[in-house]
């Protein structure tokens, strides 16, 4: 049972992370807390967005990063890495190669043709050997939902919409491979090309999405991104306290009270 020392002690652990914490940030940022499965917006220091996220699970932990948002992808193809494809995908289809069609996965060669997956013995093939690549077809029903924000980083995740909304009813939503879903995706999307509104048009987003038309917008002024871990904070002058979802807590515990 957890006493009121463990309490004050993760607050002091979270002012520590505010120490070391850079503060001058940009007139326009975007701020992502994992524990707190939420996103915010700032413009000139005052809050213009705050969203419900779901970041990745413990196995599959979202990476600390920061970062900048160049742009946004109506109707994405869902290009699904090696490590899903072979792990979770490939035993589903030895099993019954009729999910892919159900699930509207292509599967490509090496040059990003289509295959006739109906042709491939799927069962021949293992994480070692597998060489396809399985890509699911944009859509409502993509895992990426209808809309992707790309930004620079080396693990290759990325800011999504989602399939499966009822998941933000959750408490604690640490469900995804990494990635980050945005229950407010629109809302976000609107924001980043409010720069561009001679070219990029909020109504225009709405016609791509309604004709179902895959469009790449570049954000003309690309946005910090900032991707964090604090377990406790102020949300409009209230204290909250959120679960250590990847025991980082855990690590700086030892770090800073090794006696």
């Amino acid at each position: 049972k957890l006493q009121p020392e463990d309490f004050i002690r993760q607050i002091e652990l979270n002012i520590e992370r505010w120490r070391v914490e850079p503060s001058n940030k940009e007139k326009v940022y975007v701020w992502l807390n994992i524990p707190g499965f939420n996103m915010r917006v700032a413009e000139a220091d005052t809050l213009v967005l705050d969203s419900r996220i779901i970041c990745g699970e413990v196995k599959h932990p979202t990476p600390l990063l920061q970062s900048k948002i160049y742009n946004i992808l109506v109707y994405p193809y869902w290009n699904v890495p090696y490590k899903i494809a072979t792990e979770e995908i490939l035993p589903r289809v030895k099993w019954d190669t009729t999910y892919l069609r159900k699930q509207r996965f292509d599967v490509l060669n090496s040059k990003g043709e289509i295959l006739d997956y109906k042709k491939i013995n799927f069962k021949k093939y293992s994480k070692s050997n597998f060489p396809y690549k399985f890509r699911q077809a944009m859509g409502t029903d993509n895992s990426l939902g209808v809309m992707k924000f790309n930004f620079y980083n080396k693990w290759d995740v990325y800011i999504h919409d989602t399939n499966a909304r009822k998941l933000f009813g959750r408490t604690v939503r640490a469900m995804s491979h990494g990635c980050m879903r945005l229950d407010k995706w629109m809302d976000f999307a609107t924001f980043l090309i409010r720069d561009d509104s001679l070219k990029y048009r909020p109504d225009s987003l709405l016609a791509y999405i309604e004709r179902q038309e895959q469009k790449k917008i570049p954000i003309k002024k690309p946005v910090s991104l900032y991707v964090k871990y604090f377990t406790a904070e102020v949300v409009e002058g209230k204290l909250e306290l959120y679960p250590d979802i990847y025991a980082k807590d855990e690590e700086l515990k030892k770090l800073l009270y090794r006696n």
